[in-house]
């Protein structure tokens, strides 16, 4: 499934970086809901993405870029559902939100237009497919599932280590 027409995503990368970040905030609130409720079924803790949501709106509203985007990125990465503990629609949907939060930080911390395409297609996009396909009855299998949304979350893996081995 194609989420966004290349007009659409060129348009996207031409606005401000102001409206980039209020985008990316929007992506975010729509799948919050999904990651609250995710964390509270698994009993963990929610506190890191509700601390993410109000720094990004706070930099949003006061222009603040004072905060230490990389640590919060880690930090979300860190609280972040892997789909080796949960290979469950739900756990999918909401990695997929906690990679939005994680995307926007990275943008905070660099600016790069890679974090808003990763954020709205292949975080977003995932996130749409499947409910489109649940909503159909043709949900992928578990391992079909898993190697879909497997993707995103070894990227992020490798990245962590590498970053970890490199700072050691």
């Amino acid at each position: 499934m194609k989420f966004m027409s290349e007009q659409t995503v060129a348009h996207l990368l031409g606005l401000s970086e102001e409206k980039k970040l209020a985008f990316l905030i929007l992506l975010y609130e729509r799948m919050i809901p999904e990651l609250q409720s995710f964390c509270l079924a698994e009993k963990r803790d929610f506190s890191i993405f509700q601390k993410a949501h109000e720094k990004f709106i706070r930099t949003l509203i006061h222009r603040d870029q004072s905060g230490a985007w990389l640590q919060l990125r880690e930090e979300i990465y860190d609280a972040t559902p892997d789909m080796d503990d949960f290979g469950t629609l739900a756990g999918s949907f909401a990695m997929n939100a906690a990679l939005v939060a994680a995307n926007i930080a990275s943008f905070l911390a660099d600016g790069q237009d890679e974090h808003i395409l990763e954020a709205s297609v292949i975080n977003t996009g995932n996130s749409l497919s499947a409910f489109v396909q649940n909503e159909m009855g043709t949900l992928f299998t578990t391992a079909e599932s898993k190697l879909l949304w497997t993707h995103t979350h070894l990227f992020r893996r490798k990245g962590r280590r590498k970053r970890r081995t490199l700072h050691s």
